[in-house]
């Protein structure tokens, strides 16, 4: 271990024996040897999983809003989908009406056609 790390962890067993309800990860003797973490990843776990694949959420705000996006075309396409439902069901009305009509112009037609 480096003297810088050993003098780091000196340091910081003192402060850790004072602090409550302090982040682990703030400040701490790695982080001042290693410097800040990086974006999207999980310090001390290398570079293969991810804070969504531990802590089952996105890190980046980007992602947070891709997740609010996905939410409303979710969201947008039940709404499409019921609209075609609703619009599919005025269209057989319609057609029905229509289909009556032309059954009652045929019986008026016929009750008031001249008689030969």
């Amino acid at each position: 271990m480096s003297s810088t790390m050993q003098e780091k962890l000196a340091q910081q067993h003192d402060k850790s024996q004072n602090s409550q309800g302090s982040v682990a990860w703030e400040g701490d003797a790695f982080s001042q040897v290693m410097g800040k973490e990086k974006q999207g990843r999980v310090r001390g776990l290398g570079l293969g999983p991810t804070p969504t694949e531990i802590l089952g959420m996105p890190t980046t705000w980007h992602a947070v809003e891709v997740l609010k996006l996905q939410e409303k075309v979710d969201s947008m396409q039940g709404i499409i989908t019921n609209l075609q439902a609703s619009d599919s069901a005025k269209s057989f009305k319609v057609k029905e009406l229509e289909d009556r009509l032309a059954c009652l112009e045929g019986l008026f037609n016929k009750r008031n056609a001249p008689s030969k």
